[in-house]
C-alpha cells in the first residue's frame, strides 16, 4: 500500500507561463508497512517564484527536491535527471540516484507582448487565440545521489543558455533553447 499527503499553495497569475506570484508544492508519500520488504518515505518539495523587475522583464527561480528515507529503495523507486526533470546543457544525459536536488533561474524579456486574435470560423470557446514571444536567459544546476554518498557542490551538473519562448493558443508554450554545460559544450 501507498499513502500520501500533499499541499499546494499557488499565487501565480497564469499557470502555463507566469509573470508574477509563487508556487509551493509539498508531498509526503509512504510506501509499504514498517517491517515489510518495502518500507519507504519520500519527501518532495517544489518552490517557484516569479518577480516582475520592469514592465517587460521578469526573474524566475525554482528549487526542487525529492528525498527518500527509511528502508532500502528498489531501482524502480530511484530519481533521475534526464527524463521528466532535466538540466539544460545536459539534456540528453541521464543521472540516477535515490535523491534529487535542483535549481533553475530564468530572466524573461517580453519581445512581443500578448496579442489576441479572434477566429470567427471556430466555436466561441475556441475562437480567441493568444500569442506572445519571450526571450530567456537561464541557468540550471542539480544533482542526484544515493544515501551514504555525501551531497557535495562538486557533484552538481550545471548548464546555462538562452532561448525564445512562444506563447501559443490553447495555453501551449513552445520553448526553443540552446544550452551549454560546464565545459562550454553546447
Amino acid at each position: 500500500p501507498v499513502f500520501g499527503a500533499g499541499y499546494v499553495y499557488d499565487t501565480r497569475d497564469l499557470g502555463e507561463y507566469p509573470s508574477q506570484g509563487s508556487l509551493v508544492r509539498l508531498a509526503l508519500t509512504k510506501s509499504g508497512f514498517p517491517g515489510g520488504e518495502l518500507d519507504l518515505v519520500r519527501y518532495t518539495i517544489d518552490l517557484r517564484h516569479y518577480t516582475p523587475i520592469a514592465s517587460r522583464l521578469t526573474w524566475t527561480f525554482r528549487t526542487f527536491s525529492d528525498i527518500v528515507a527509511a528502508g532500502p529503495a528498489p531501482s524502480y523507486y530511484h530519481t533521475y535527471f534526464g527524463y521528466g526533470e532535466r538540466i539544460r546543457g545536459h539534456f540528453r544525459e541521464v543521472e540516477e540516484g535515490e535523491n534529487l536536488l535542483g535549481f533553475t533561474s530564468e530572466l524573461h524579456f517580453t519581445i512581443l507582448p500578448v496579442q489576441y486574435l479572434k477566429v470567427d470560423a471556430l466555436p466561441a470557446e475556441f475562437s480567441v487565440w493568444k500569442f506572445a514571444v519571450v526571450a530567456t536567459l537561464f541557468a540550471d544546476a542539480g544533482t542526484v545521489w544515493f544515501r551514504g554518498t555525501p551531497l557535495a557542490a562538486g557533484n552538481f551538473v550545471k548548464g546555462y543558455g538562452a532561448g525564445l519562448n512562444f506563447l501559443l493558443p490553447y495555453s501551449a508554450v513552445l520553448r526553443t533553447e540552446y544550452a551549454f554545460d560546464e565545459a562550454r559544450k553546447g
